[in-house]
């Protein structure tokens, strides 16, 4: 099998059950250890109270949407001629 990541081909038995899977479903696709390892953990970063902070300010906080009606005193303010 090739990993659709790396492109780094690599030998399964085909008794398994990954490789019967495969076999049935050419849909699915075959990640290398490595790869698969590397997406399965998330980025470590160190903890401190401004990511705690950053964090919960955007799952909690909406933006408040900006108007997009014109402003009276501008409207009202034409110059004629």
């Amino acid at each position: 099998m090739q990993c659709i990541i790396c492109d780094r081909k690599v030998f399964i038995d085909e008794a398994t059950v990954e490789a019967k899977r495969l076999q049935n479903n050419p849909i699915r696709t075959f990640m290398c250890d490595d790869c698969k390892s590397r997406l399965d953990k998330p980025k470590q970063r160190p903890y401190t109270q401004e990511t705690q902070r950053n964090a919960t300010d955007k799952r909690c906080h909406k933006q408040p949407k900006k108007s997009l009606k014109k402003n009276k005193k501008t409207a009202k303010t034409k110059k004629t001629d």
